[in-house]
């Protein structure tokens, strides 16, 4: 089994951050887990905290892979996930997170594993305190709208502490690469950052912003190539 890795962090926002095509609907949710939410063209992974950087390890592999490393997971999901564009990592608000370039497109199985999910369950932190794999191979089997539960963690099972309800009347935008700020959603802010999401390729979280909004893709100069 050979791999490529990217490591990095990406930005949690309402405990979620997704892998999908710049224009996918995220809210068209197909089959929900523990740990991963599907729909067409995207995997959404749950997160402990609510706001706030988590570590990814993303592992591309050319043949499924074995459990030999289950064991220092604390959660375990497989989905699968099918797109004719490019897959990105991105915020929830689409922001595309730069340190992971995209796949190609195509039909991938995707084993999620999880740590640390129960540390700061429904907090808002501002350094990581959970670590999250996504390791992802093609496969020509038609993708199912399913989610396969591999180990469950207690973030899972029982909440440690209850998670904040979604509140849609703001937003975190940042002022600099690591300062996130809090917003009103419709705030001169907010619009401005939804901007330049726009204009960097980032991709608008409903239907109502994509019509206004259309996306840009541009060339990351600073991305790793997967081949």
């Amino acid at each position: 089994m050979t791999m490529t890795q990217q490591t990095g962090t990406v930005f949690a926002d309402h405990a979620q951050f997704t892998v999908g095509a710049i224009d996918a609907d995220t809210l068209a949710v197909t089959a929900e887990g523990k740990l991963l939410e599907t729909g067409p063209g995207f995997i959404t992974v749950i997160t402990g905290v609510a706001y706030g950087p988590v570590n990814l390890l993303i592992e591309l592999l050319d043949t499924a892979p074995g459990a030999d490393d289950d064991h220092t997971w604390e959660v375990i999901e497989e989905a699968s996930i099918e797109s004719r564009s490019e897959l990105h990592v991105m915020r929830m608000d689409g922001e595309l997170a730069q340190q992971f370039s995209p796949l190609p497109p195509g039909t991938y199985r995707v084993r999620a594993s999880a740590r640390g999910r129960d540390r700061q369950r429904g907090m808002e932190v501002s350094e990581p305190t959970e670590d999250h794999r996504l390791r992802i191979w093609a496969t020509t089997a038609p993708s199912p709208q399913s989610i396969t539960a591999v180990k469950l963690d207690r973030a899972a099972s029982g909440p440690v502490n209850p998670a904040p309800p979604l509140d849609d009347s703001y937003v975190y935008v940042h002022e600099s690469d690591v300062t996130a700020v809090k917003v009103a959603t419709y705030s001169p802010e907010a619009e401005a950052a939804r901007a330049s999401t726009r204009n960097w390729g980032g991709r608008p979280r409903v239907q109502s912003w994509r019509n206004s909004f259309p996306p840009i893709t541009f060339p990351d100069s600073t991305a790793t190539s997967w081949t």
